[in-house]
């Protein structure tokens, strides 16, 4: 297992980072573990510094075909299994790696 699903993210507003925050760790986070095949494993980050991202999502993927993971989630979503909020700004950046050494 060495790809990672980098997912991007802000809350809809800056007056409810915080409510974000604990819908992420809480609810979204845990629901992805369950509910999308091919995700065993994740972890959040704050920025550091100014940008155009708050939040960073770091998922470990383990897929015969790691692509594939893309096409779990969105069809989570699709399916009612993965709820996701208003709190979450509907704009993110999702990213797929993979370790080169």
């Amino acid at each position: 297992m060495s790809a990672r699903l980098l997912i991007w993210t802000n809350p809809s507003s800056p007056e409810r980072a915080e409510e974000f925050d604990r819908w992420y760790d809480v609810v979204h986070l845990p629901q992805v573990l369950e509910v999308v095949d091919g995700v065993v494993g994740g972890a959040r980050y704050a920025s550091v510094a100014d940008g155009q991202w708050r939040s960073l999502a770091v998922y470990d993927v383990d897929l015969p075909q790691p692509r594939d993971v893309v096409a779990n989630l969105n069809g989570a979503i699709k399916s009612g299994a993965l709820e996701l909020s208003d709190v979450m700004s509907p704009k993110l950046q999702m990213k797929l790696v993979d370790e080169l050494s």
